[in-house]
């Protein structure tokens, strides 16, 4: 009697045709609709957007799509997807879980039981963006009314809590039967009103036979297709199937399943929903601006644009690069090529942690533009590094460097230091030296004044530091020559000799005696850094002549990691003592003992894999040319000499 009154003839010949097209629908194409469920712009520029592709039967598809996307009606260029995602990696779900408390459920603990894990088995195989709420119908004294359980979570825990405190209603003294039509419609509405975008959005219902029904049960299929919010009938009673619920399931879109165990539950929720709505495509593309606060998205099928579906997003707050001059600081010594690589560092930093390509980073000196990269930064901060030549520097004295940034969103800003740079020119023979500052006080004394112009000897504390530490290092070389043979005395000999030649400028080196070239850990990679003779490397330039990931704290080279030691007709390498070690060939080197250094050999300070740097060695081996001078050239890898 009360099929009669809720399903006319046309809602059931309606439903048994949606549920044999439903049961042949095919996971294929042709597209015939496309949903998007939503645009992400939480990496802004890199927007990304979620879409589902649907054949004529409302099923997913799965195979490659031609997409385009537009914003704001100008086409963008994806640098992703698209690429189908399924199972595990769908997209979300808003499900509204509902339990008919009237007395067929209710008063039946195991039922009741039931329905409670049948939605915790749901809980449990959450991905971390469903949203899920609970809500029971019960009677009351002035009809079937909605009992929240839970409003929506995405935390399973809620979930199971919620379940584990809810108590299922008693009717003391007379049967408690429901109308459920009327709430179900409610829910129905509330939860199209949530603000869940295009995602997909269910109701499913635990039940065990509609009681006392007076509802319009055509008027809740025809909002639920109007909403697109599929209805799925989960059936509490193992006595048999309810014909209607069956067809008002199916109707809405949804489908219908007799609760047998957790087992067969299980398939339903792969089957009927995961399959069905979970599959989404996602693609990403690079906004250019950022102008507008709200930004349409469009997504159309390339072969045919009338395809297509829109969705929207906030352009986040953005704020300016800020640019901060590393390397050389304004407090540094003055500088030459004697005592710093002629290079600028610079770091880049996202405040709003929504890093950005730069379309261009320009270093000026003297508001003269040296150079100009394009970066396009893994991370945040970036560093940039410009390497310079002396060249770049038209005169010695403090010059102002400028490292302006423009990045692709049209944002740009800029950093100045001032520094000093001392100019270095070849020695001219027979030339002599400037006096230095000392000399020069000394020598503009003023006369006595009987005439003669004797100057009196110097007895400050500089004047008699040169002899005096050549006399020290001679007493340590005599203790070294009768301790020759021990290895550690043999690294000590070779530091002093090294700080006695700089101490009597004896060695002055005009042409490059070798290169190291940069592999990787470095954002130098590529470079040829020259070799003039014995040379220290490591972090600190209080340390080391040759400096590595000099400003990074966390950097594994040490303050003085190695040493290559020129022995005029041969190189070699020394590790320091280093923490990490200094590796030749894959091969860590006794600290403090020297090894020899072949053309070619790649070493490594620390690790690479573990943020050292990889560098090759390469020798330059004397050539002469026609007229017997004396000259030099980079060995091939081949390791010939050349004449």
């Amino acid at each position: 009697m009360q099929s009669k009154r809720i399903f006319p003839a046309l809602l059931l010949l309606f439903a048994i045709l949606s549920f044999s097209a439903f049961a042949h629908a095919q996971n294929d194409g042709p597209v015939t609709e496309i949903i998007v469920t939503s645009v992400d712009a939480s990496e802004f520029p890199r927007i990304k957007v979620y879409i589902r592709a649907l054949n004529a039967q409302g099923m997913p598809v799965d195979t490659a799509l031609d997409l385009t996307v537009s914003e704001e009606g100008a086409e963008r260029e994806l640098v992703s997807g698209p690429s189908f995602r399924e199972g595990s990696e769908g997209g979300p779900l808003w499900v509204h879980f509902v339990i008919d408390a009237g007395v067929r459920l209710a008063d039946s603990e195991s039922r009741w039981q039931m329905a409670k894990d049948g939605i915790a088995q749901f809980a449990q195989g959450m991905l971390p963006d469903d949203h899920v709420a609970i809500s029971a119908i019960q009677d009351s004294e002035t009809g079937s009314e909605i009992d929240p359980v839970m409003e929506f979570s995405k935390n399973p825990e809620d979930i199971i809590t919620a379940l584990e405190s809810y108590q299922r209603p008693s009717c003391p003294g007379r049967l408690c039967f429901t109308e459920p039509i009327s709430p179900l419609q409610e829910i129905l509405a509330d939860l199209a009103a949530e603000d869940a975008g295009n995602q997909p959005r269910m109701i499913v219902y635990f039940t065990s036979r509609l009681e006392d029904e007076r509802g319009n049960a055509a008027a809740l299929v025809e909002a639920a297709n109007e909403q697109d919010i599929p209805i799925y009938i989960v059936f509490v009673d193992p006595q048999g199937v309810n014909q209607e619920l069956k067809d008002l399931a199916v109707a809405s879109g949804g489908d219908f399943h007799t609760y047998e165990d957790t087992e067969s539950l299980a398939e339903f929720y792969d089957e009927a929903i995961m399959q069905k709505l979970r599959p989404y495509f996602e693609l990403a593309y690079r906004t250019e601006d950022g102008q507008s606060s709200i930004r349409v998205v469009e997504v159309s099928l390339a072969s045919d644009n009338s395809v297509s579906n829109e969705g929207e997003y906030a352009r986040p707050s953005i704020q300016p690069p800020e640019v901060n001059i590393l390397y050389p600081e304004e407090d540094d010594l003055p500088l030459d090529p004697t005592t710093a690589n002629p290079e600028v560092i610079a770091q880049v930093n996202f405040p709003d942690e929504l890093p950005r390509n730069l379309l261009s980073a320009t270093l000026t000196i003297n508001d003269e533009e040296i150079d100009s990269k394009d970066y396009n930064p893994p991370s945040n901060p970036v560093e940039i590094v410009f390497p310079l030549t002396w060249e770049d520097f038209a005169k010695s004295g403090e010059v102002e460097l400028t490292v302006e940034v423009f990045d692709e969103i049209g944002e740009t800003n800029s950093a100045a230091a001032k520094v000093q740079f001392l100019e270095v020119t070849d020695p001219t023979p027979g030339a002599t030296e400037a006096p230095d500052a000392s000399e020069a006080a000394v020598s503009t004394n003023a006369a006595p004044e009987n005439g003669n112009a004797t100057i009196p000897p110097s007895n400050t504390l500089a004047d008699l530091l040169l002899p005096i530490s050549i006399a020290l290092l001679a007493v340590v070389m005599i203790a070294i020559v009768l301790t020759r043979d021990k290895g550690p005395v043999k690294a000590m000999r070779q530091t002093i000799n090294q700080q006695v030649d700089r101490l009597t400028k004896r060695i002055v080196r005009q042409s490059a005696r070798a290169y190291l070239i940069v592999l990787d850990g470095d954002a130098s990679a590529g470079k040829s850094l020259e070799l003039y003779g014995t040379t220290t490397i490591g972090r600190a330039k209080q340390d080391s002549e040759l400096l590595f990931q000099q400003h990074d704290e966390t950097s594994p080279i040490s303050r003085r990691h190695c040493t290559i030691i020129d022995e005029e007709d041969h190189f070699l390498i020394r590790d320091e003592d280093s923490a990490n070690g200094t590796y030749v060939n894959g091969v860590r080197l006794e600290s403090m003992v020297p090894g020899k250094l072949e053309d070619g050999d790649e070493i490594e300070l620390a690790r690479v894999e573990r943020g050292g740097v990889k560098l090759q060695f390469q020798e330059i081996q004397p050539a002469f040319n026609k007229g017997e001078t004396v000259h030099w050239k980079r060995a091939q890898q081949t390791g010939e000499d050349r004449f």
